[in-house]
């Protein structure tokens, strides 16, 4: 073979692959220049998506970070409020026995106060009867 027919069958496998890497309109047909600005065109829209597609990666990476920490904030706060709540229903229960021995020397005072008139009573009746 000689070196033109190499270089033509070359130059026509090389056009084949072009071809193969565009759509195969007509206006790709017999035009390499047509051809490789396409695929460069489609490299170039792969890159930008590519780059696209890591940088929105990334910004989920980072809210997704973000989001977890104010997640542990807000675990610590349910946390935190439980404790308070345990605390607020224990006073509340100590508030309420204070309440009920409250009442429950209020009435032995007032039972006191009676058994004191009853003796205060008998005491005069028995002065009454001296007398």
């Amino acid at each position: 073979m000689s070196s033109s027919d190499e270089t033509t069958t070359r130059t026509g496998d090389a056009m084949r692959l072009l071809e193969i890497l565009t759509p195969g309109g007509s206006e790709f047909h017999e035009n390499p220049q047509r051809c490789a600005a396409w695929v460069q065109e489609r490299l170039d829209s792969a890159q930008r998506l590519t780059v696209r597609a890591y940088t929105e990666r990334n910004e989920m990476r980072q809210e997704n970070a973000r989001l977890r920490e104010r997640v542990a904030a807000l675990e610590g706060a349910v946390k935190s409020f439980a404790r308070a709540k345990a605390e607020w229903d224990r006073l509340w229960d100590d508030t309420e026995s204070l309440k009920n021995w409250a009442y429950r020397m209020r009435d032995s005072r007032d039972a006191l106060r009676a058994a004191e008139a009853a003796l205060v009573a008998l005491a005069q009746a028995d002065d009454g009867g001296r007398a």
